[in-house]
């Protein structure tokens, strides 16, 4: 199986990674979700994104180089990640501390309390971007 995307019933843009990664799997993966996205922003929507690790596999220097500039070129108002192991989650919160974008991109341990923290009302300077 590989990686996908979808937009899930309740609009939020949500991408499953799945085995082991590389560059092009991301840039794949960012592809693929970035119409979705446009279409959330479009539409007045808060651009919400989940992303799934609990099925991951090996990651290479070139794939977490593809997901930070992924997680940088995108337009979203909020990401939440869940399913990764402590060694990928303090590499991944140091990336998104580093990017300067830890106000809307947060990681989780489970599926549930990152959907309660996508759900949840946007302060003031997360409200959904205008075109």
């Amino acid at each position: 199986m590989q990686n996908s995307v979808k937009l899930n019933s309740e609009g939020i843009v949500e991408a499953f990674v799945i085995g082991d990664q590389d560059y092009e799997s991301f840039r794949k993966l960012a592809n693929d979700a970035d119409p979705l996205l446009i279409e959330q922003r479009k539409k007045g929507n808060p651009v919400l994104g989940l992303v799934d690790l609990t099925k991951k596999g090996h990651y290479t220097a070139a794939s977490n180089r593809a997901a930070m500039e992924m997680l940088e070129k995108m337009d979203y108002d909020r990401v939440a990640m869940f399913g990764a192991e402590a060694v990928l989650k303090e590499v991944t919160e140091m990336i998104i501390l580093a990017m300067g974008k830890h106000d809307k991109t947060k990681l989780f341990h489970t599926r549930d309390e990152a959907m309660a923290w996508l759900k949840s009302p946007l302060d003031a300077k997360e409200e959904p971007a205008a075109l």
